[in-house]
């Protein structure tokens, strides 16, 4: 009994130090950077222009306030 105790303690410690997936560290800035440097088309005019500078109405982006107004 003692044997088959040691073989999975033995077996767990394998599994928790070499096998088991560590959790991704991210942080809001590293997000926050990924998603403005993202490019998207204005609705109205096509134009393209990053997600940090759009403007946004009823999900939609838009270059300028003068897209969003004229849709």
């Amino acid at each position: 009994m003692l044997k088959w105790l040691l073989v999975i303690v033995v077996v767990a410690g394998i599994y928790y130090f070499f096998i088991k997936k560590k959790p991704l560290k991210t942080s809001t800035k590293s997000t926050m950077e990924e998603h403005s440097s993202e490019m998207v088309a204005c609705v109205t005019c096509g134009t393209y222009c990053s997600v940090g500078d759009a403007f946004i109405k009823e999900r939609r982006y838009y270059c300028s306030k003068e897209c969003m107004e004229a849709s």
